[in-house]
């Protein structure tokens, strides 16, 4: 084959890339520090300049974006890509698998000290002396600058070239073409936009109707709150009403004047509001009104003084405040409805 007809124009070196995909470091003990850089430098850079590509390396790819997609992206949208197989590395053999499955050309190259792998010992493979003695360079940066020329011009013209695909279907590529691939992604892209914006709609629609649901809650808090206030003052009137009558009144065999500290099991739970044959009304320091029936049991516990208790009864005073004087329209309060 004529290779100066197949090489690619000098003009266009720079329009076409060659991602390298080979060993970014040295396994220990096998090759010195910095190897393939130098083999990166020496001999596949000069090699691509030299057929018209522009050589770019995973470490070069310097985007802010999520670093794995950047190299997907490289090796399947790269007009060519050269793999060194040298030391048979499980990354470059996973990336080189992405790149036959999208049918795209591959130049394969190793150092002669590896083992040739048996699945793809089908596909040409260029040697190259590890050394990289001056004396042999040269000779191996030709021979890897003419396989790129010939492999990607085989690629143009839809003839044989080093695809495993090929080698499997020895048939032209099935594949959708370029733009037929990317109508396909724009369709893809277009239903999961319409998704997307399905979800968005219906998680506004959501909050709408959190927003309209809280408004509504509010409304009836306030409302209650202003009810409850209204009660409290009405309450209050009648207390400072029956202060200034000095009425006594019975309470758990007590005389108890209205206004009097009232204790539950020796704990200061607040002051007599009111009584009758029925109920106790007491106000605690909050103002806060709770009604004891005389038939409750925490009727029996009530007195006017804090030595009238049962010792083996003593807890906690805050928990006791916590029992007895929940708000007053509390429905699980022990005293019941206020208005009962």
């Amino acid at each position: 084959m004529d290779l100066n007809n197949q090489a690619v124009d000098e003009n266009n070196k720079a329009t076409k890339t060659c991602f390298v995909i080979m060993p970014i470091s040295e396994p220990e003990g096998c090759y010195d520090s910095g190897h393939f850089m130098q083999v990166y430098q020496q001999l596949i850079k000069p090699a691509c300049n030299k057929a018209g590509f522009k050589s770019i390396r995973a470490d070069e790819v310097v985007k802010s974006n999520y670093i794995e997609i950047d190299i997907l992206k490289k090796i399947i949208t790269s007009d060519m890509v050269i793999c060194d197989l040298s030391n048979n590395n499980p990354n470059v053999l996973y990336e080189l698998g992405v790149r036959h499955a999208m049918k795209r050309p591959a130049v394969l190259i190793k150092d002669k000290k590896t083992q040739r792998i048996f699945d793809i010992q089908g596909i040409r493979c260029v040697e190259y002396n590890s050394s990289l003695r001056g004396d042999l360079l040269p000779k191996d940066k030709k021979e890897l600058t003419n396989t790129i020329i010939q492999t990607y011009n085989g690629h143009i013209q839809e003839e044989d070239y080093n695809s495993l695909l090929q080698l499997i279907y020895n048939v032209k590529d099935e594949l959708p073409k370029s733009h037929q691939l990317h109508q396909e992604l724009k369709n893809e892209l277009s239903e999961i936009k319409r998704l997307t914006d399905d979800v968005l709609n219906k998680v506004n629609e959501i909050y709408s109707k959190t927003n309209d649901y809280n408004s509504s809650r509010v409304e009836s808090s306030v409302q209650a709150d202003q009810e409850k206030n209204q009660d409290r003052d009405q309450y209050q009137g009648q207390n400072d009403q029956g202060q200034q009558d000095e009425e006594y009144n019975d309470v758990n065999g007590e005389n108890i004047k209205v206004g009097d500290i009232i204790y539950f099991n020796g704990i200061n739970i607040g002051t007599l509001h009111s009584a009758d044959m029925v109920s106790v009304t007491i106000i605690d320091c909050n103002g806060n009104i709770s009604k004891i029936h005389v038939t409750d049991d925490s009727y029996r516990s009530l007195s006017k003084t804090i030595l009238r208790f049962n010792p083996s009864l003593i807890i906690d005073s805050s928990s006791i405040r916590n029992e007895f004087y929940h708000n007053y329209d509390d429905p699980f309060s022990p005293f019941g409805d206020v208005g009962a």
